[in-house]
């Protein structure tokens, strides 16, 4: 029961961090394709691309060890910080 259990629970995590992975290459391909219908690129949206691109290592490597590593949410929050004060 323990062993059915721990692998529902698996599942479901690996399901909701491809469901992440998909999102977030939804994302990049709307930003490209906002900014190509703009033709102009600001350093905010660069910002925002490399966001998507570590929450896309983030999952690379939650996929291959089962952990995060503390420095991708880092690097997440302080790009996020700057694109705000970008803005």
């Amino acid at each position: 029961m323990k062993d059915t259990v721990g692998n529902f629970v698996s599942f479901i995590e690996k399901a909701v961090i491809l469901i992440i992975l998909v999102s977030t290459i939804t994302a990049i391909v709307f930003e490209i394709l906002k900014m190509i219908d703009a033709k102009y690129v600001e350093l905010a949206d660069l910002l925002l691309l490399f966001i998507y691109v570590e929450v896309i290592g983030m999952v690379r490597v939650y996929m291959i060890s089962n952990r995060v590593r503390m420095t991708y949410p880092l690097f997440i929050a302080i790009t996020a910080l700057s694109r705000l004060i970008i803005l």
